[in-house]
Order: structure tokens, then sequence, then C-alpha cells
């Protein structure tokens, strides 16, 4: 390609990593660009419709991506941009800002906000239910490609807070069996509460430290 040349894509693509596969529809425009920073792409626009699979689960979503894209000594540095994603059913929806860097391992970042809590998961308890606010939230990643290793988690409604962690295997098998399974996500970490209302009662100051079951030990 040439130096500030226009760049257009269109395309199918698929990932797979067995017994879950991620078809998609690609879309994406920008202009080259090669500089002391790398050669990359500038303006770059990437749109996907894609449909995650598993078994008889299928959710489907939509996401973006916006920002300048570098190669720079055989890797792909971390570099600021939007991302939003729209899903439905299990697949929450959001607008986030973060980047991502890929050499001998993924690092991930992303830094935004979950739209509502989705009606597919399971229901939560008051006060929290109730409540029309959005869900702040960051998410960091660094592991192998496929996303096995432990992702860090920290999401809050009002003034309700959790810090954890978890394994993107074992919550993607959590959602593909959430009606048939515990309501608990595979996840360790700590939740905060001012106020929870449960069975009839209400408890203030709550303090609720999660633990993965015995045999699925996470490290943070």
């Amino acid at each position: 390609f040439a130096v500030n040349a226009g760049l257009g894509l269109s395309g199918k693509v698929g990932v797979e990593s067995p017994p879950w596969s991620l078809p998609m529809r690609l879309t994406l425009s920008g202009r080259v660009r090669d500089g002391d920073d790398g050669m990359g792409v500038d303006v770059i626009r990437l749109g996907a419709v894609a449909r995650y699979r598993n078994g008889e689960t299928e959710l489907p979503f939509v996401f973006g991506l916006a920002g300048p894209l570098r190669l720079h000594g055989g890797e792909v540095p971390m570099t600021r941009r939007g991302v939003p994603l729209r899903g439905r059913d299990a697949m929450p929806s959001f607008h986030a800002r973060g980047g991502f860097a890929f050499g001998d391992a993924l690092a991930l970042r992303l830094d935004g906000m979950i739209a509502d809590w989705p009606k597919a998961w399971p229901a939560l308890p008051e006060p929290l239910e109730s409540s029309v606010s959005a869900l702040p939230f960051k998410y960091e990643y660094r592991g192998r490609a496929d996303l096995s290793d432990t992702s860090a988690l920290q999401l809050q409604r009002d003034a309700t807070r959790f810090d954890g962690h978890f394994r993107l295997p074992e919550m993607l098998t959590w959602i593909d069996t959430i009606d048939q399974g515990t309501p608990l996500p595979p996840l360790a970490g700590h939740l905060s509460m001012p106020k929870l209302e449960i069975a009839g009662g209400t408890l203030e100051g709550v303090e609720v430290d999660f633990a993965p079951s015995p045999g699925e030990a996470m490290t943070p």
C-alpha cells in the first residue's frame, strides 16, 4: 500500500477455539501511514456484525473500533481507541475507551460504561435492581491471545462496587448454562454495598468476598 493512500476492506472472517466459534462480517476503512512510530493505519474505522456460537447457544452482537493502528518492531503497541459494543440477550452493551497491544502476549485495557444489566443475566438484589444508573467498568487483560488467562474487572453501580478477576472460558461456559447452572458467575473478588435488601430484610454495610469453586483456583 502507498503511504497516505486510502484503505478499504470488507469481508467475512471467523475465530475458532473449540468448542466455541465467532464468525463475523467486517468492514474497515482508514489511511495508510509510515512514520517514526511505525507503519499502520490512521483514522481507522472498523465495524463488525458477529455471532458467538457454542453448541446450541448463539449470542449476536455488533461492535466497532476507532483510532490509529501501528506496527512497530514486529508488535502492535498499546494505543487508545473508542470501542462500542451492542449486544442482545446475555451479551451486554457498552461504550469504552481503551487500547490493546499484541506481541509475545496480548494486552487489553478498557475503561467504559455498560448501558444496563442484561435481562438474561440473574436479577440483581435490591436496591441495585431498581436503579437506572449505568455501570462504569474497567477491564484489563494480559496473557494468551485466546483470552484464556486471568482478566481483571472493576464494576460499579451507584455506591456498590466490585473488584475481582475471572477467566473468560469459564465465564462463557456459565453464560451458556445460565438457565441450568448456578446464578453466581465463576469469578473471585470483593463486593461492597452500602445496603442490601434480601428475604424481606435490609442489611447495611455489606462486604462480600467471592472465591472460585474448588478446582477452579485463579490468580490475579
